[in-house]
């Protein structure tokens, strides 16, 4: 472990008694200079402070310290206060004092606490940063003091400085709390470093104290509150999943009867049948028991792909068959506007074909919805292995703030002409996701009043090959 201990220096009184003994010297000063109360000061020293000299000096092993005398005690004796003092080695190496001044006025004015260790693990320096991040009192003073005496410093600290003082291990980020008397407690980081002389020898080092209560607590609301929405988040999803699935066999049942309603007013007439019901409130219980199927079913699947449960069966799928496809689905002869289709023959992609078919039909879908006048156009292209696919209206758009949340869950723009197309906000957060488990990626551009563009770009298909589970 540590050599020896020595000590260090900071400002020191010393009383002397006109015998030339010590009254009571403080702490720092028996650290300092091995000094006891009723200790003797060498005859050379009484000496020269009986014939009025203005200062003296007085050694230990480790320090040498120049006291100035002032006017002498009531009882006869001095009083000695100290105006400079350095290690011994300082001063046998010739160092200035303007210098070691300078060294100090520099480390004391520091924004963060510095700590300097000789090279037996003394504290000979310490400066106000310090004092005030770890609440110093007068009597709990660091200076003159080892490492090992410092209850902050030895709990874990002992193997590092150990290390930096005899093999010149620098370390680094080395974090620890302390309790200061106020009953405050701080959180700080202590990096140490080696000093070296003119032939690398070690023969101190230097500990920073930093105070990183305010980040620390930072971290821990942060991983708090990351917590506390990783908790939310899974609440919700189960909500959904316990919702969709509670919903999914009314919702149907509603939907199944109304067509069958619906059916038979239409083919024996409203009269015949004898229900009383109008056809046209067997028409609107069938519409809205569809779109409560349709949510159900996003409800469903949102909550099976945040859930990570939901597997990709990729193949080869030719575009422009899956477009004619999904066109015949929303009846493109009784759409209210064009709607068509541009390079997209002999073009194939590699993907599962139930999830691309949702994809877009959902972003198609959204196209037609809000687009009543203009035109539609899906064009395809290639792309270094890739094949983009892009969708172009020109309905009534999306305003920055809310493009910016499209993807998102539940989000839809606060707009009244957009808020008059219904919806729940999650058909654009399945497709992105969906496209995602797809190796691919999807983007949208929009203009308010001028159309949206959908670019979704997925893997090309190689000429032919077996289906890939993903």
């Amino acid at each position: 472990m540590f050599p020896s201990k020595s000590t260090t220096n900071r400002a020191l009184i010393l009383t002397v008694e006109p015998d030339g003994r010590v009254r009571k010297p403080a702490r720092q000063v028996r650290n300092v200079l091995r000094v006891s109360d009723g200790s003797l000061l060498p005859r050379p020293v009484v000496e020269a402070l009986a014939s009025g000299v203005e200062w003296v000096e007085l050694d230990s092993d480790s320090f040498h310290v120049r006291f100035t005398v002032y006017d002498v005690t009531p009882d006869g004796g001095w009083l000695l206060v100290s105006d400079g003092a350095s290690r011994t080695s300082e001063r046998d190496a010739g160092i200035p004092g303007t210098e070691e001044m300078a060294y100090r006025a520099f480390f004391e004015q520091a924004p963060v606490g510095i700590v300097h260790l000789d090279g037996q693990g003394m504290i000979t320096f310490e400066n106000y940063a310090l004092r005030q991040i770890v609440g110093e009192r007068p009597e709990d003073a660091w200076l003159g003091h080892h490492v090992e005496e410092i209850p902050l410093l030895s709990d874990f600290l002992l193997p590092l400085v150990d290390a930096m003082l005899s093999a010149g291990t620098a370390f680094d980020g080395a974090e620890t709390s302390h309790t200061r008397p106020d009953g405050e407690v701080r959180h700080l980081k202590i990096v140490g470093s080696p000093i070296r002389d003119a032939d690398a020898a070690v023969v101190g080092g230097v500990l920073t104290v930093q105070d990183v209560t305010k980040s620390k607590l930072a971290e821990e609301l942060s991983l708090k509150a990351r917590s506390s929405a990783e908790e939310a988040s899974r609440m919700k999803s189960a909500l959904i999943a316990t919702i969709s699935h509670e919903l999914r066999t009314p919702a149907g049942t509603i939907h199944g009867y109304a067509s069958m309603l619906e059916q038979e007013l239409r083919d024996v007439g409203e009269a015949a049948l004898g229900t009383g019901v109008p056809l046209e409130f067997a028409e609107a219980i069938r519409t809205r028991a569809a779109d409560l199927v349709r949510l159900v079913g996003d409800l469903t699947e949102l909550s099976q792909l945040e859930t990570g449960v939901v597997r990709i069966q990729a193949e080869r799928i030719a575009i422009a068959e899956m477009l004619r496809e999904c066109l015949d689905a929303f009846g493109a002869s009784k759409l209210p506007v064009p709607v068509e289709v541009e390079t997209c023959v002999d073009i194939a992609v590699r993907a599962d074909r139930i999830r691309l078919r949702h994809v877009l039909e959902k972003v198609v879908g959204n196209a037609i919805k809000f687009t009543s006048s203009g035109r539609i156009v899906i064009r395809c292209s290639r792309m270094d292995q890739t094949i983009q696919i892009e969708v172009a209206d020109t309905g009534v758009g999306i305003h920055g703030e809310a493009l910016e949340l499209v993807f998102d869950p539940f989000s839809q723009e606060d707009d009244p002409m957009s808020r008059r197309f219904e919806g729940a906000g999650i058909g654009l957060s399945i497709v992105r996701r969906l496209v995602e488990l797809m190796d691919g990626r999807i983007e949208i551009e929009s203009e308010k009043g001028s159309g949206t563009t959908v670019r979704i770009q997925l893997p090309e298909a190689e000429a032919s090959g077996s289906d890939v589970d993903w």
